[in-house]
């Protein structure tokens, strides 16, 4: 009898654990959900930026866009080198921007070291002068 109702539990057992859902991460990867692995070319917003940066190199001089991850999301942080505030124009996916200017202290803190980690790899876009 002991036995019956030992194999029984284990068969219950078994039972509710091929019924759990694997463990997988919800968010597509990033080369799928972000411009895959050629985001100039796939993503609109992004298309549309480099495109305006060209038009009017003189006036906003973009000299390149470095793809990066902040808070666990994908950024496109944007260099122009007439701007008096390094790398605070910063994009996401859906084009949406990313208020640098409005972080906190300690957000902004995290967010440079971001920035001072990147490396010629996350670079997706640049234009010589």
């Amino acid at each position: 009898m002991k036995t019956c109702l030992i194999l029984f539990c284990l068969g219950v057992l078994l039972t509710f654990n091929s019924c759990k859902k694997p463990e997988t991460d919800p968010t597509p990867p990033v080369a799928a959900s972000c411009g895959g692995g050629k985001p100039t070319e796939e993503l609109e917003w992004l298309k549309d930026l480099i495109q305006d940066a060209i038009d009017n190199q003189r006036k906003y001089i973009v000299t390149g866009i470095f793809k990066a991850k902040w808070k666990e999301k994908t950024i496109f942080m944007v260099h122009r080198s007439t701007s008096s505030c390094y790398m605070c124009e910063a994009y996401y996916c859906d084009g949406s921007k990313l208020d640098v200017k409005g972080m906190t202290e300690g957000e902004r803190s995290e967010y440079y070291k971001v920035v001072h980690q990147l490396e010629r790899s996350d670079l997706v876009w640049e234009q010589t002068l």
